[in-house]
């Protein structure tokens, strides 16, 4: 038995988004345990559990006490952590064989971890280290397909502008001109916060609403 967490009791490998700006949270991403003999070299030689955990906050997962099958407590086994975004698929496996602009994965180093016993007394996993994620696509457009871009009216007359947090490996900025025609264009310089849920995870920017007419786009980075 050992605690499916990377925080406490010695433990403490949060993980970031593919742009090793933002660190994970929510059910809008999961973290799975793959486990295999002390000594294993090979990730693909390992098993899953399929006991995955949805993210807490600030990359880290509280996932609880897990029992791995057909290991005795007291012994030492290989274990690593995969973690993917839940919106592309419910498994690292299917995200990984995923089509979407927006499916990424991650996966940490392979470490050792003691199967102790009994309830209560285990730990988290401190042999786990930080890693983030990365997109599938190994092979981006060398121009991006256009991204999705929406905006909302908020409170107190402000626009809040989101886009996907991945997409085909690409980043963007956010710009505004008040003619399309003109070549002005102001890249804005608030900080995007990651904002998600089980269905999608988004970049979002919150400005205030322009006094008059404002055009806005996405340019690629």
């Amino acid at each position: 038995m050992l605690v499916l967490a990377n925080v406490g009791a010695g433990a403490n490998a949060p993980i970031n988004d593919w742009d090793g700006t933002n660190e994970l949270f929510g059910p809008t991403f999961a973290a799975d345990l793959y486990y295999g003999p002390l000594g294993t070299t090979d990730p693909a030689l390992l098993t899953p559990l399929r006991q995955p955990t949805p993210f807490y906050t600030n990359g880290y997962f509280l996932g609880g006490e897990r029992v791995i099958p057909g290991y005795p407590f007291g012994l030492y086994i290989t274990v690593q952590v995969r973690v993917w975004d839940a919106p592309d698929g419910d498994s690292y496996e299917a995200v990984l064989n995923s089509t979407s602009p927006t499916a990424r994965v991650g996966e940490s180093a392979l470490f050792p971890a003691l199967l102790d016993w009994p309830p209560g007394s285990t730990f988290p996993l401190t042999g786990l280290t930080p890693f983030k994620m990365v997109p599938i696509e190994s092979n981006p457009p060398a121009r991006p397909l256009p991204a999705p871009l929406t905006v909302v009216i908020g409170s107190t007359n402000r626009l809040v502008f989101s886009w996907p947090s991945c997409w085909l490996g690409w980043t963007f900025a956010l710009q505004q001109n008040t003619s399309l025609t003109g070549s002005n264009w102001l890249t804005l310089t608030n900080t995007p916060m990651l904002s998600g849920s089980q269905s999608q995870v988004v970049y979002q920017v919150d400005i205030p609403s322009p006094s008059g007419r404002m055009f806005y786009r996405l340019l690629s980075k």
